[in-house]
């Protein structure tokens, strides 16, 4: 189990803030859920085509069997702190291979009581609008 600290600021890794708020921690701790991701990375230097350095940062996200699903602007990744953190640590690490500028933006949603967030969120949505979405693009 992975204990957070809640704090005015947001939740943050009890390991964070040392041994006394650590241990603290643990008798008003909860565990750290899973999170959603939004993650989008820019390689931004030599060269406007940059397809081959993203198609090598999303066979990372599918090889870290983290479930995720692509959209025309970024890919949203769903997993723990951890897992998440690892991978796009990993991608960002692939475009700056390539590229001497590379802008990474990470947005985050953790939502303790549910899971499966990447097929619930639209699912949620669609229900109250009453209707069905495009989830793809249309041919």
């Amino acid at each position: 189990m992975r204990f957070c600290v809640k704090t005015r600021l947001g939740h943050f890794p009890a390991a964070q803030h040392g041994p006394n708020l650590m241990a603290a921690s643990r008798r008003h701790a909860y565990s750290c859920g899973l999170m959603l991701a939004d993650l989008v990375i820019i390689p931004i230097g030599h060269s406007p085509h940059t397809s081959h350095v993203l198609a090598d940062v999303l066979k990372t996200i599918k090889g870290s069997g983290l479930p995720y699903q692509l959209t025309p602007t970024s890919t949203c990744i769903e997993g723990s702190w951890d897992d998440i953190v690892a991978v796009v640590k990993r991608c960002h690490q692939i475009a700056h291979a390539d590229t001497s500028h590379v802008v990474t933006l990470l947005r985050l949603e953790e939502d303790e009581v549910s899971s499966d967030k990447l097929k619930s969120n639209l699912e949620s949505v669609e229900q109250k609008a009453g209707e069905a979405f495009e989830k793809k693009p249309a041919s």
